[in-house]
């Protein structure tokens, strides 16, 4: 599509499965609806995609330099751009599409502004679980949006899990899972997003069929979709660096209003003597504030969270004052019944109270303890600093600001 499009629904597909859905709608041959298909072979990217990743990697680096200390936080550079000399589609990553994209912002937006015109309606359709796609969505979303600031954007997620190898079952889900957390923490409320089981839905999403009746039953909610794919990742040594890589946007950007809340429960059931914290690195037991009964909550898997790092500098953050709080292990985990729901709920109810000046009054050892606790933050936040581009210390450095944040909370609004 060359030339602008007056027509009333102009729809973008992303990647292959975005693709799929362009090319089945423009078979349909509908007056209304216009198309865009980007991809990495699209000619506006020319060869860019087809390079040696090594190369890619080298230009990522040293072109956006604007974007860096972002950068790093979302790919493994050592990793990524240093150890692989494969074609850059065999062995890339959400992280990886992502940032190459940035490199073509500008571009980009040059040509959605000559090839869009004044659509009624934008609808953005990609797969949750490939790479291209939901490494892209939220940026052209936003691309698309900074054009029409007042015309309705829709954007369909696929749940399209391969099938046929296992191992490709386990990368999807783990792409399917940070795109799904990255869309609860950056998406424009402006813009209704919907999670499709099939490419079959998708389009009846776009252009209702009078033979087929979309069916309301398959609408999916997310956080459930969300718990389901964490609780069948495999997430041994291996994939856990591979979970990690399929992140597209800066961890402590993606910690939530609830995992803050989690976090500060925990702290104060520490700081006032009602929790010890972990036993076993994955059972948290703690007493409730006003009934001091006992609770005992059985997390996600501790490899979920780190590295084998066995000599490493970083065990001392494996427990969930800094690892947990990314929002990981708030996700049910497979064995829990309802006393451990109610525990959940029980401890983010305390921090959300500790956050917000409605806890009771802190003791002067409940205070003395915080203060100690936000000091070990901030000296953990110099130490790390100091490390450049390490991957998980990079990390860890911008995700303490926002426990040194809650516990300046915590001290500030309970006297």
């Amino acid at each position: 599509m060359n030339e602008k499009t007056t027509s009333q629904v102009l729809v973008i597909g992303l990647g292959g499965c975005g693709g799929q859905i362009v090319n089945s709608i423009q078979e349909s041959e509908v007056d209304h609806i216009t198309c865009l298909h980007l991809d990495v072979n699209s000619q506006i990217f020319g060869d860019f995609f087809f390079g040696y990743m090594h190369e890619v990697g080298k230009r990522i680096l040293n072109e956006v330099q604007s974007f860096r200390s972002e950068l790093l936080t979302v790919v493994d550079a050592k990793y990524e751009f240093s150890s692989l000399r494969t074609i850059f589609m065999q062995g890339t990553s959400r992280a990886l599409m992502r940032s190459s994209l940035l490199l073509f912002r500008k571009i980009l937006i040059d040509h959605l502004n000559h090839v869009i015109d004044s659509p009624t309606r934008v609808h953005i359709v990609c797969s949750t679980s490939g790479r291209t796609g939901s490494g892209w969505v939220l940026d052209i979303a936003s691309m698309v949006r900074s054009i029409l600031p007042n015309t309705p954007i829709e954007i369909s997620l696929v749940i399209d899990f391969p099938n046929n190898y296992e191992a490709r079952i386990t990368s999807s889900k783990c792409r399917t899972y940070w795109t799904l957390r990255e869309f609860q923490s950056y998406s424009d409320p402006s813009i209704k997003t919907t999670i499709e089981p099939t490419i079959a839905q998708a389009i009846l999403s776009i252009i209702p069929s009078t033979e087929e009746i979309r069916n309301p039953d398959t609408n999916i909610d997310a956080n459930e979709l969300i718990t389901s794919v964490l609780r069948e990742i495999s997430l041994d040594v291996f994939e856990t660096d591979y979970f990690w890589r399929e992140r597209s946007r800066t961890v402590s950007d993606l910690i939530t209003d609830e995992t803050k809340n989690l976090i500060a429960g925990y702290m104060l059931a520490c700081a006032e003597g009602r929790s010890n914290g972990f036993s076993e690195e994955r059972y948290l037991e703690f007493s409730s504030q006003q009934t001091k009964n006992l609770y005992r909550i059985n997390f996600v898997c501790k490899d979920a969270s780190h590295r084998s790092h066995q000599n490493s500098s970083w065990s001392e953050y494996s427990s969930l004052s800094i690892l947990r709080g990314y929002g990981l292990a708030i996700i049910p985990y497979e064995n829990w019944d309802q006393l451990q729901v109610e525990a959940f709920q029980k401890i983010c109810t305390e921090g959300l109270s500790a956050r917000s000046g409605q806890a009771s009054n802190l003791s002067t050892e409940a205070r003395a303890s915080l203060i100690s606790l936000k000091d070990h933050f901030l000296n953990s936040i110099d130490r790390l600093s100091i490390i450049p581009d390490e991957f998980y210390a990079i990390n860890y450095a911008g995700v303490l600001p926002h426990y040194v944040a809650i516990a300046d909370e915590i001290l500030a609004n309970n006297s």
